[in-house]
């Protein structure tokens, strides 16, 4: 939700300190976007948790327009300390790894609705058969479909969007009944 982050980050600009870092969990609402409400756009920085949070390791740092070398290299610091492995990337919608989750979680969708197999088949295929944690169905219902459809827009995932309760031409779909 933009707005409650934007309101939320407005708010705290005004008490913390100048030279405090602020940062973002988001799977894909603009770094860039959000910071612009601060008057810190150079140390505002995004961090991508996965889920399941205690067993991923890795954290994407989205790097804003403005985000500056220091606090990149601070926030990589931080997350190494937690024991996480960092990658960086730029701010684009999805990032990098929302948007290829996307593609594999609109496929599966596809091969449910085609008959090609279960949810609960697809799922532990990705889980057996790929080392995923979760699979793509249980991790797309897990975080909700009203979290990952929106970031995605740009891509034309169908399957996503038609959960999410419209088609790619903002109509309205079939909604989460799928699974």
């Amino acid at each position: 939700n933009m707005a409650l982050k934007k309101e939320t980050f407005t708010t705290i600009d005004k008490v913390c300190p100048d030279n405090v870092i602020f940062a973002s969990n988001t799977s894909g609402l603009s770094i860039t976007e959000t910071a612009s409400v601060t008057k810190r756009a150079d140390r505002f920085v995004g961090m991508h948790f996965f889920n399941p949070v205690p067993m991923m390791q890795l954290v994407e740092i989205v790097k804003g327009y403005d985000t500056s070398a220091e606090t990149v290299s601070v926030i990589r610091e931080l997350a190494a300390k937690m024991g996480k492995t960092s990658i960086l990337v730029n701010d684009t919608p999805g990032f990098a790894t929302s948007r290829l989750i996307g593609v594999l979680q609109n496929e599966a969708i596809h091969a449910f609705a085609e008959g090609i197999a279960s949810a609960e088949d697809i799922d532990l295929g990705m889980k057996l058969g790929m080392n995923h944690p979760m699979g793509p169905l249980e991790l797309a219902a897990e975080l909700d479909y009203v979290i990952v459809c929106p970031p995605l827009k740009p891509f034309d995932y169908v399957g996503l969007l038609s959960l999410n309760g419209e088609d790619n031409n903002g109509h309205g779909g079939e909604g989460a009944d799928l699974l």
